[in-house]
């Protein structure tokens, strides 16, 4: 086995170079004619009598200060021992003097890449090489490389691989066997570390808590009582050394639950509406019906000539038709999973189900370029455009719940351009289209009334467009009536000095022409004295934040703040929620509204947390066809806090959701997610150093009051970017140690289908999708705690 040791550089190190100079003889390194060999690395191998170090290095005679001397070859220096401090207390001989032809690999009179093996025996060492050459010339040293001749730790195998699928039958005794070796033979024993699914329990993780295994043999032993809510159970094993338990190897196996050894038979006819044989992709699925308003997707099936099949297990279920050439649809002829009819399946039962489905005409797609200005003055604006699609061959109930929406931002250039596009906007739905003026954080700044196409700032006046071309749409934003009244105070740290600061003012509960009933005005603090005011607000309620960066002196570089939420005689909060309101009529000034900042303690730890902040971040399927998406929440205010309640990092979101705090300590790190007109979340992540951690974090709009509270284990889902031009990262938070991925065309190709070890709390893993066609897909996953699903648009 080949193991690659880091290397380090000698340079800075006075005593270290001193030691080089007196070894190799050399004239000072500014005066040597010879280039530095670089990039020294070091490759260990165990030998039958000892081991390798396979040494490798390049040299190049392009230099700095021109064409360096081609040398007679290279001497390797070699020491006992790694110094950890790098300051140059190791004490090296000369171990290979190599002629320059005799070490090259694919080198020439130019350069090029050296090779070298020493052979040593157990132990740990430290590398360099010179170039050498008349008169005892040498070159400066190489970096330093480290190499560790130890004996390879010993591994668990585990023979059918680290994750499985089973098959158990409800009633019947199923086992497995785990079947693990260790590779210096040495006893191996197991246990279950993690089990849940199986038929419901009081503890809710499901009666595959009752699985057993022989410590000794790894046989798996369980009788599943039910299929519980999900139809699986997920087990994880750990196999390990009996006399050194820190060696280990996991299995996640995935136990699949029937009630039948034989399965019962869903089958039919697809067909339009004239009887004739699709030509346009369509798959069947099949749900069971859970209870509650819940469906769990049992198996889906490609339409070929006509007919379909789909196994099934007993059990109640509904079948839809979908795919993008058809209008969805649920058996017996039904818009919604509510009224579609129940199939009672039986083992070994048939049920024949025959659908004529509406065909749509075939989609088209266009775009609307426009610009954003100044009603008044002529004047660019940065802009937040909303383009919301109803398609049209749904029932309007059915379509209004499941809109397509797209942002987009005219991004200011100057005073004279702020221009937006949206592409691949399709003919299959009726486009409405806002503009709104745009302020900091990609949030609306009212002193601009927004309007709708065709100019009414009346929503439900707005015009419904079919495309049929390319639209080019200009929008000219009015300004607000102007009032007399303000608000001033200022922003400052808890020793009471004034902070350079950006403070915002949300009026919330406004009217139904404000996304999500919120917008926003944006003020600068004086530098010297933290001051800021704001004046001509739009009547009424608002809520302050301010966030600055760093403090106002120029020495004390390592103190920054908190963003925060004015709360009357008290430091800022992290919950806009528990912020003081502050009522604005058309007269109303009021002053000394001060913002106490938090100053961040400084932990240098090397942990981090990073997310995707969205609103239904993939749901589980309720009504309809449809499957959920997520919009991504820009400008939302996360916070990170130890246990103890002590700041430690901060971060807004950016226009797709995501945010990063890093420089956290080990340990549990409290999070509040906070944006105006959403219910705060409030989670607790672990954090390890150098690792990060991923979480996806699912906000629901609110009214003026209301918070959400949640432990990080429920599963959620979240894909970003969506749309997607390269590859996808998945987020999720579950409970088990594994979830099974499936995402699936809308033709009923399976794209990728794969089980995915999890950890409790939030999961991150990237999707491949360099082999992926343009178009729409299903991401479902399948994790202990449920299914999720969302779409995800593939755009090349």
């Amino acid at each position: 086995m080949m193991m690659r040791t880091n290397s380090r550089t000698l340079w800075q190190r006075a005593l270290a170079l001193m030691a080089v100079m007196v070894v190799a003889g050399a004239a000072a390194f500014a005066q040597s004619p010879f280039s530095t060999p670089q990039r020294l690395s070091a490759e260990v191998s165990p030998t039958s009598g000892g081991y390798n170090v396979y040494l490798t290095w390049g040299w190049f005679r392009q230099n700095q200060g021109g064409m360096s001397a081609l040398p007679d070859g290279f001497k390797i220096y070699r020491a006992e021992g790694v110094d950890s401090s790098n300051t140059g207390g190791l004490d090296f001989e000369l171990v290979a003097t190599l002629a320059y032809a005799d070490a090259g690999d694919s080198a020439n009179a130019n350069g090029g890449f050296f090779r070298h093996v020493d052979q040593v025996s157990e132990g740990s060492y430290t590398y360099y090489v010179v170039a050498y050459g008349a008169n005892g010339a040498t070159s400066a040293a190489s970096n330093w490389a480290t190499a560790s001749a130890r004996p390879a730790p010993p591994t668990i195998t585990i023979a059918n691989g680290y994750q499985v699928r089973a098959n158990a039958i409800v009633g019947q005794l199923f086992t497995y066997d785990v079947d693990a070796t260790a590779s210096n033979s040495g006893t191996v024993r197991y246990r279950v570390i993690y089990a849940s699914g199986g038929a419901n329990t009081p503890d809710t993780l499901g009666d595959a808590v009752n699985a057993t295994i022989d410590s000794a043999t790894g046989v798996i032993s369980w009788t599943p009582t039910g299929k519980g809510k999900y139809g699986q159970a997920n087990l994880a094993i750990k196999a390990y050394l009996q006399d050194q338990e820190t060696v280990y190897s996991v299995l996640y196996l995935t136990i699949s639950i029937r009630s039948c050894a034989l399965n019962g038979v869903i089958t039919g006819r697809i067909v339009d509406e004239q009887g004739n044989t699709l030509q346009t992709p369509v798959v069947v699925r099949a749900y069971e019906v859970l209870g509650s308003g819940q469906f769990a997707m049992r198996g889906y099936d490609s339409v070929i000539n006509g007919v379909y099949s789909l196994p099934v297990d007993a059990g109640v279920y509904v079948v839809d038709a979908m795919g993008e050439g058809i209008v969805p649809e649920w058996y017996n002829d039904a818009a919604t999973s509510d009224a579609a009819e129940r199939l009672t399946m039986e083992c070994q039962d048939t049920h024949v189900v025959n659908m004529a489905v509406k065909v749509r005409v075939p989609e088209r797609y266009f775009s609307i370029t426009g610009t954003v200005t100044d009603q008044e003055t002529g004047d660019a604006l940065a802009g937040i455009l909303t383009a919301v699609g109803y398609d049209r061959e749904l029932p309007p109930d059915q379509a209004a719940r499941n809109p397509v929406i797209y942002t987009n931002y005219a991004m200011q250039q100057g005073t004279t351009s702020a221009t937006y596009s949206f592409s691949q906007l399709s003919d299959r739905y009726n486009w409405t289209l806002r503009a709104a003026a745009m302020a900091e954080r990609l949030q609306e700044d009212d002193r601009w009334i927004p309007i709708y196409f065709d100019n009414t700032s009346d929503p439900t006046q707005a015009t419904h467009m079919t495309l049929t071309a390319n639209r080019t749409i200009n929008f000219a934003l009015p300004k607000r009536p102007v009032f007399n009244n303000s608000i001033s105070g200022t922003v400052q740290n808890r020793d009471g000095n004034g902070l350079s600061a950006t403070v915002l003012a949300y009026r919330i509960a406004a009217s139904n022409n404000t996304a999500n009933y919120w917008s926003t005005r944006t003020a600068q603090t004086d530098a010297a004295t933290g001051a800021y005011s704001f004046s001509n607000l739009s009547t009424g309620d608002y809520v302050l934040m301010a966030y600055s960066r760093w403090s106002n002196s120029p020495n004390d570089t390592l103190n920054w703040y908190l963003p925060g939420y004015y709360k009357e005689g008290a430091d800022a909060v992290s919950d806009w929620f528990e912020a003081t309101r502050i009522s604005v009529d058309e007269n109303t000034n009021t002053s000394g509204r001060t913002i106490t900042l938090l100053t961040a303690a400084q932990k240098n730890g090397t942990g981090r947390i990073r997310g995707t902040v969205a609103e239904g971040a993939g749901r589980t399927i309720k009504q309809g066809p449809q499957l959920g998406g997520a919009k991504p929440i820009a400008g939302a205010l996360v916070t990170a806090k130890t246990a103890e309640g002590e700041p430690v990092g901060a971060a807004y979101t950016n226009q797709n959701g995501e945010f990063e705090i890093s420089g956290l300590p080990n340990g549990t790190m409290k999070l509040t997610i906070s944006r105006v007109g959403y219910g705060a979340k409030n989670v607790e992540v672990n954090v390890e150093d150098g690792k990060a951690v991923d979480l996806p974090v699912d906000m629901k709009q609110s009214g003026t009051s209301g918070v959400e509270t949640e432990m990080a284990n429920t599963a959620r889902l979240a894909v970003v970017p969506n749309p997607v031009t390269g590859n996808a990262r998945l987020s999720f938070v579950a409970n088990g140690t594994a979830a099974n991925l499936t995402v699936l065309s809308l033709d009923g190709r399976v794209v990728m289908e794969q089980t995915i070890s999890t950890v409790a709390g939030a999961n991150s893993t990237a999707i491949d999708l360099a082999g992926v066609a343009s178009g729409m897909y299903v991401v479902t996953l399948r994790t202990s705690n449920g299914v999720s699903a969302t779409k995800l648009t593939v755009a090349r």
